[in-house]
């Protein structure tokens, strides 16, 4: 039979919760929460630790490209450079590139659109008009963050507040407003990012809940 541990957190306004879970179960709800927090917190914001750029090469009569980023990590294309001048390309949807007309059928690559995904999840993106010759583009992206450890120090606290909010409806007020603070906060001075202010409450009720924890272990 697995072990059950008593998990119980005072909330900032006096409340406090006890539940009674098996060690398995709560490791793997923590699990399960981390990777949504995770999720959420990536969408927050354009973090810059998110960005990245690679090239890649044109192919003479090839249109469509798989875009896998440096390291297998390209989530979303954001912009693509092409051509002697590293002009950015427009991007366009599928059906305005139906409707082109006959100077841009005939003014060479001129634009670029989405084409779905690969069976590996990187995006697919479309040039148009099909490159005649093989010619470097450079573009920039939006990594896949997965793991905790993608994040950079300051960020991960917030993590942890956002487990805590999952297991007790109490927090999420307060981890919302951590995670508002952190995006409002987010300016970039010279190569310095500003920290963002961890709400006091939630931070008292970290201190807490830590000690709760060893007392229950």
């Amino acid at each position: 039979m697995m072990g059950k541990t008593e998990h119980t957190i005072t909330g900032a306004g006096g409340l406090s919760q006890t539940v009674g879970i098996s060690n398995d179960e709560c490791s793997r709800m923590v699990r399960v929460f981390s990777q949504k927090v995770l999720s959420e917190i990536v969408r927050a914001a354009d973090w810059d630790f998110l960005l990245d750029d690679a090239d890649d090469t044109t192919v003479i009569s090839q249109a469509q490209y798989t875009l896998k980023g440096n390291n297998d990590d390209c989530a979303e294309v954001i912009n693509i450079r092409y051509g002697d001048n590293d002009a950015v390309l427009e991007k366009k949807n599928v059906l305005e590139t139906d409707r082109r007309t006959p100077d841009q059928v005939d003014s060479g690559i001129y634009c670029w659109t989405i084409h779905g995904r690969s069976d590996q999840q990187f995006p697919i993106i479309e040039i148009h008009n099909t490159p005649t010759e093989a010619k470097a583009f450079h573009y920039r992206y939006r990594k896949l963050i997965t793991a905790l450890e993608q994040l950079p120090d300051y960020l991960n606290s917030l993590v942890y507040d956002g487990v805590i909010a999952e297991f007790y409806p109490e927090y999420v007020a307060l981890y919302r407003a951590s995670l508002d603070d952190a995006v409002g906060n987010y300016t970039r001075k010279g190569d310095e990012i500003d920290k963002f202010r961890k709400d006091p409450a939630i931070e008292a009720g970290n201190i807490r809940r830590s000690g709760d924890m060893q007392g229950g272990a």
